[in-house]
């Protein structure tokens, strides 16, 4: 650098610290502004606040209206404007900027000062009011006529009106997740995790395939393999699991002209793999290896019976499950060419005499490998291979160390007896659950793979199951889980679920089973409310209702504990953590939950008759009024936001008495909301939203309607929200609200950016986290359930949310006894446009069959219908509404 630029640049730097030093970059703060409020039509009175500033003057620029400090009055139905100016304004970026609330019977809000110009003004298209710059002299009808387009379109109508994606076209612009595969038995912790080269698993890099056997969440070896010479420029393995859905894992890499095809599954020791031979793991030792944020739930009784149980749980001597792991090397050339094999290994002696890894005390065996049927040698082979000549690999490797008499009778099983016993283990499970057919390969495989992976990480024995989200048992997050069970038709595996609860409520009804969270009791009572919705047993019911009833009480005592508060800062709301973020809060996802549980059981109490059902519905209809009520306040107090449309709706803080979305940093003070990988953790997975789907606000309140153009808007990319995309509710809430093509963004962008494509695995955040993240899968599996049958009141609506590729000449679509609160739902759905028509074949004959029916059959290419046979069609719509319902119905439905 010459002596002269460097005499410019220090001469910048110096005239730019003076200016941020001088008065005239404090213009930000300390200021004098004046902005007016014109309403199209009065009357209206209310009074103007200001935060972070003070009120100068408020001043009437045209119309009729009464001024007195800060209330303002007008009688006329005429449109008035009124001046606000006000002193030692913060127009700053960043917290504690100027706000103006102005409040009112029926239209209050809240706008930030530096958010207002004549540019852009505030227009709050549902209030009938601008807001604007003191110097913008045009009329209300001139400046709402500016904004008005209709080329402009807010985020969600962009959404809606984009072109239906599908599995393969999403999948080209979200992130691809190459993960682990994990093999076991279900019930039982024990699983065997496998992982190559390019899988995300490991902080540091990785250098070889892997084996890693696990207690859950806990590692307990690793057993590095290669199939191939390693690590190199091109990674070929390509995985995919049987038959597309099963837990048997087959891969294949190609190295020059050697195929290493790979075929793995977790069985039994000797045998046969059987729902009665697999002896689980009991509910507190799963706890156990389950991780420190779930022991850290455990009350004092619970810790003292977990270290009872682990003795036993730990014992070597019960059956352990067996990894079979075949690699076989094929020379696809015409000349020998040489294969290469890391065989999966723990790093101890080789008795090469026996094929056995044996223990450093060499009393036991680690793992049990033959080449071409013969004792394997050496851990690191080559083999030269003729044209077309195949070498295999087999390791036998038992979840710890077993005897050598053990060790013997595995070494002695038929690869293929147990191959085909397992494939026949996991179809069976198949078999016995409700049936749902989709004509997208990759939705059906995920559906099917999802229902089996649920059942992989639903561990336990006897009468009581853990339901995994990928960590233990967690309240909010076990919730889908269970009900999808229940979607299946696995009322049984969803009652045992939901004891697990009970085993471990807390005297006060308390329910806590991860960390610091305090929104569990809630969601496990709503799921109780919908388990019995599916079942209808009265008598289950009865059983649970002792239980349920203290968890009921527990909530209205907390509801107690805030009655003093003012309305708008949690009056009648509960306090405390909703997830990892320590905010202790009145959360409105905490309180949504909380009131829908209590609903529910109310609504099951009613059906069994008890005698505290009223009682409880009385305070489930006071709660949801209170959380109303505090909702509405914060609504008012929190800043407008605009949309692409042009107009500017009401924002809400993620609980009672915030100001807005902590993203927009809207109080005084530091403040650092940053939190697993986002800005916007905190309104995007656990903010207000959830009031829709808690049933605290119905989806055609205006209240939810803004709450959806709120997500939408400030928080998602390609319809999706950052970090931890399933715990969003907003795609269920466009499903409602008709945003069909919207809810399909979400639908397809979000699962192709959290899975391996491959083996159908779920993370839990793009960056990092658990996998097999069952809480995950089972939220896309319940989207999955919406998008093809939902019950709404006393209606039966299916096929609400599929694409319109689903519907292609030649496609079908099944529901057989899916599950529902009408009973067992059964539909086929094919499509013959090359004949013109499309039918349906739909049944749910129960005494509790839905008063209608709503079926939704959308032409490829948009096309409204000619004819309809069958019931009454909306082309708006693309329904055919068959009612009254009488248990069975076909539907005929013709296109020219």
């Amino acid at each position: 650098m010459s002596i002269r630029n460097s005499f410019l640049l220090h001469a910048c730097l110096a005239i730019n610290l003076a200016c941020l030093a001088s008065p005239s970059h404090s213009q930000d703060i300390d200021r004098k502004s004046t902005v007016s409020i014109l309403w199209e039509m009065g009357p209206v009175e209310g009074e103007v606040k200001i935060r972070y500033g003070e009120l100068d003057d408020l001043s009437i620029r045209w119309g009729e209206a009464k001024i007195e400090d800060s209330h303002f009055q007008m009688e006329a139905s005429d449109p008035v404007r009124i001046d606000v100016t006000i002193s030692k304004a913060r127009i700053q970026p960043g917290p504690g900027a100027t706000a103006i609330e102005v409040t009112s019977a029926t239209q209050s809000f809240a706008f930030f000062l530096r958010d207002v110009s004549s540019e852009h003004p505030i227009l709050l298209s549902e209030y009938g009011v601008i807001v604007t710059t003191s110097e913008d002299s045009r009329s209300f009808s001139e400046i709402s006529g500016a904004i008005e387009s209709p080329e402009r379109k807010t985020r969600l109508e962009e959404y809606q009106e984009r072109e239906e994606p599908d599995f393969q076209s999403a999948g080209k612009i979200t992130r691809h997740m190459h993960l682990p595969v994990w093999l076991g038995l279900g019930r039982d912790i024990r699983f065997f995790e496998i992982a190559t080269q390019y899988n995300q698993l490991l902080p540091e890099p990785q250098k070889t395939d892997l084996i890693v056997l696990r207690n859950y969440g806990e590692g307990i070896q690793t057993m590095p393999f290669l199939l191939g010479m390693g690590v190199n420029a091109v990674e070929t393995m390509t995985r995919t699991l049987e038959e597309g859905c099963l837990p048997i894992l087959h891969g294949t890499r190609k190295q020059g002209k050697i195929e290493y095809r790979m075929t793995a599954f977790a069985t039994l020791e000797t045998s046969p793999l059987t729902d009665e031979n697999i002896s689980g793991t009991h509910y507190l030792a799963v706890d156990h290896f389950s991780g420190e944020n779930t022991r850290r739930a455990w009350t004092p009784e619970q810790a003292a019976d977990a270290e009872k149980i682990l003795e036993t749980e730990l014992d070597s001597s019960r059956e352990k499950p067996v990894l079979f792991f075949r690699a076989e090397a094929e020379n696809r050339g015409d000349t020998p060419n040489y294969a290469h094999f890391l065989v999966p290994n723990p790093n101890t002696r080789l008795d090469d005499q026996r094929g056995f890894y044996m223990t450093n005390e060499g009393n036991e065996v680690l793992s049990i490998a033959t080449l071409n049927g013969r004792p394997l040698v050496n851990e690191e082979i080559s083999i030269l291979l003729s044209p077309g000549e195949v070498a295999t690999l087999e390791c036998r490797i038992p979840h710890g160390p077993v005897s050598l008499e053990r060790a013997e009778r595995i070494a002695e099983q038929d690869f293929e007896i147990r191959h085909a016993e397992t494939r026949a283990f996991w179809k069976a499970k198949l078999d016995q659950a409700a049936e749902m057919r989709v004509p997208e390969r990759e939705i059906d495989e995920l559906i099917h793979a999802g229902f089996l992976h649920l059942q992989l990480l639903l561990f336990g024995r006897d009468s009581v199951l853990a339901a995994g989200t990928g960590y233990g048992p967690i309240g909010t997050e076990s919730a889908p889980i269970i009900q999808f069970l229940d979607s299946m038709g696995a009322h049984g595996l969803a009652e045992q679920a939901i004891d697990y609860f009970f085993a471990k409520q807390h005297d006060d009804g308390f329910m806590q089973n991860y960390g610091s969270y305090q929104a569990e009791t809630g969601p496990v009572l709503w799921t109780i409310g919908e388990h019995f919705r599916y079942t209808r047993d009265k008598e289950w019911a009865n059983r649970v209702a002792e239980k349920a009833l203290l968890s009921c009480d527990y909530i209205i005592n907390r509801r107690r504990e805030s009655s003093e508060k003012p309305m708008g800062e949690g009056k009648g709301m509960l306090s405390g953590n909703v997830g990892d973020p320590e905010d202790p809060f009145p959360s409105f996802t905490l309180n949504g939950y909380a009131y829908l549980g209590l609903a529910r059981l109310g609504e099951m109490l009613e059906a069994i008759g008890n005698p505290d059902a009223s009682r409880i519905q009385k305070e489930a209809r006071a709660f949801r009024e209170d959380i109303r009520k505090n909702f509405r306040k914060t609504l008012a107090v929190s800043p407008v936001i605009p949309l692409g449309d042009g107009r500017w709706i009401p924002s809400a803080a993620p609980w009672a008495a915030g100001h807005g979305p902590v993203i927009l940093y809207a109080d005084q003070g530091q403040a650092h909301w940053y939190t697993h990988g986002s800005l916007v953790t905190r309104d995007a997975l656990v903010g207000p939203l959830y009031l829709a789907f808690t049933e605290v606000f119905s989806p055609d309140e205006i209240e939810a309607k803004w709450l959806n153009e709120m997500q939408t808007e400030l928080f998602t990319v390609e319809n999706v929200v950052p970090t931890q995309p399933y715990y969003s509710r907003h795609p269920w809430l466009q499903l409602q609200q008709g945003y069909v093509g919207a809810f399909l963004q979400a639908y397809y962008h979000t699962v192709t950016s959290t899975i391996d494509r491959e083996v159908y695995s779920f993370k839990e955040h793009p960056y990092g986290g658990t996998v097999y993240k069952t809480h995950e899968e089972a939220w896309f599996l319940m989207q999955s359930r919406w998008m093809l049958y939902q019950e709404e009141g006393d209606t039966l609506s299916l096929l609400s949310g599929i694409p319109r590729a689903w519907m292609e000449d030649g496609k079908e679509i099944r529901l057989k006894d899916a599950a529902s609160y009408f009973g067992p739902v059964n539909l086929e759905v094919k499509s013959n446009l090359e004949e013109g028509e499309i039918l349906a074949d739909i049944q749910c004959d129960t005494d509790r069959k839905p008063s209608r029916v709503v079926l939704r059959i959308p032409h490829p290419k948009g096309a409204p219908a000619s004819s309809v046979e069958g019931g009454v069609y909306d082309p708006m719509r693309e329904t055919v509404t068959v009612e009254p319902f009488q248990g069975k119905a076909k539907v005929r439905v013709r296109f020219e």
